[in-house]
């Protein structure tokens, strides 16, 4: 079994639960944006593949699960370069830096999926933020459905930056990057 073999909503699921190792029904559908019928369905599907176990209203990653997860370092790396190779060197050049390698980096999605752009750092989301490199759509889609206060919250650490960009969820789209940008601003 692939990560790749998963429908995207799966793999996020897979994704948060690895990340906390256990996650409440609903809180795994407001993360997804789903309904919580939606999570324990997929929750059964995961099970029955041996990915993840379902005990009430907890869903739990398994080894195999988490597995997953552990790709060798090189195949993380070309994976990446193959995925971002054209938005990379252009967001290399407006953010100043290569992504970080010591910290799991923030992949943009939108409805249609994942969006050539990833993040491994406070200092790289806020250049791609105030430069407009990642659209507002882009931003508004994760922003709303938490994906980016989640990363800041448990790959960050950062719980005060997490709030104020939670507390931006019923900003218009068209204002919302430049709220964030505000905010980030402080931050770094």
């Amino acid at each position: 079994m692939l990560l790749e073999d998963l429908t995207a909503t799966k793999r996020r699921m897979l994704e948060i639960l690895a990340d906390k190792k256990e996650c409440e029904v609903s809180e795994l559908a407001k993360l997804l944006g789903i309904k919580t019928a939606t999570v324990r369905k997929y929750a059964s599907e995961l099970e029955k593949l041996g990915l993840a176990t379902r005990i009430g209203n907890t869903v739990k990653i398994t080894e195999q699960g988490l597995a997953l997860f552990s790709k060798p370092k090189e195949s993380q790396e070309e994976e990446a370069r193959e995925v971002h190779e054209k938005t990379e060197a252009e967001a290399a050049q407006a953010i100043g830096a290569a992504a970080t390698e010591t910290i799991e980096p923030f992949y943009f999605i939108n409805k249609g999926g994942l969006v050539p752009l990833r993040v491994s750092s406070l200092e790289q989301l806020a250049a791609a933020v105030v430069y407009g490199i990642v659209r507002p759509e882009e931003l508004s889609y994760v922003v709303r459905n938490g994906y980016l206060v989640a990363w800041v919250r448990t790959v960050l650490g950062n719980k005060e930056l997490a709030e104020k960009l939670e507390g931006l969820r019923g900003v218009e789209e068209d204002q919302l990057a430049k709220e964030v940008a505000k905010i980030l601003k402080e931050f770094i």
